[in-house]
């Protein structure tokens, strides 16, 4: 392919990868005084009594057990561990909440215009066309408050850690976001005490 045409082709290539990818956004706040790792056992319950049965808590179980192994605890369902790491979730019945997005129309017709219009000929048919809006929409969208809490205390008593993640998901498909509420919770984990960071994960619309 030319120099000349990959150079055009460029804009309208960054439009359509960043359409095939999305950011997961986060914030977590920990405080604690955890050493490093070594090996403790580890046992896994929900904060509230009512869910020690639930399936789908014993899947998001799983899913902190993982990550927990990962860096390091040993996982158990036998008596008297070492750690007790309790967790919870929960999700708000959703919120209206207005933002400003830039017109995708827009940025496509000027990549298009940085791409093929000067050199095909068809600029001048984009001019007072809608496609061509590039103002700034207002958009309405409903959002779902999730909050993942975790715990982490001695078999004794003495509380370890305590952190939480918070993120305004589109979706109220729990299940589905949970994997990213956990992993956001164990970036850099137990990272430091008494801040909150930001933790942004980046996926394909595929995953």
């Amino acid at each position: 392919m030319k120099p000349q045409l990959v150079k055009r082709l460029t804009p309208i290539l960054i439009l359509l990868l960043g359409a095939c990818s999305y950011s997961f956004r986060s914030d977590v706040t920990a405080f604690h005084t955890l050493g490093i790792p070594s090996g403790q056992s580890v046992a896994i319950v929900p904060m509230n009594p009512d869910r020690i049965e639930s399936l789908e808590f014993k899947s998001y179980a799983g899913l902190i057990a993982t990550k927990l192994r990962q860096y390091g605890y040993k996982v158990t369902d036998g008596e008297n561990p070492e750690l007790i790491v309790g967790f919870d979730v929960k999700m708000n019945d959703g919120r209206e909440k207005i933002e400003s997005r830039p017109s995708t129309r827009g940025h496509f017709a000027h990549a298009w215009h940085l791409g093929y219009g000067r050199g095909w000929g068809y600029w001048g048919s984009f001019h007072g066309d809608p496609f061509y809006d590039t103002h700034d929409k207002l958009v309405a969208r409903t959002v779902y408050h999730t909050e993942l809490h975790l715990e982490i205390r001695k078999y004794e008593g003495d509380k370890l850690f305590e952190g939480r993640t918070e993120a305004d998901a589109r979706s109220n498909d729990l299940p589905k976001i949970m994997p990213l509420m956990v992993e956001a919770m164990f970036t850099e984990f137990p990272g430091p005490s008494g801040v909150t960071r930001p933790v942004v994960i980046k996926r394909d619309r595929g995953e």
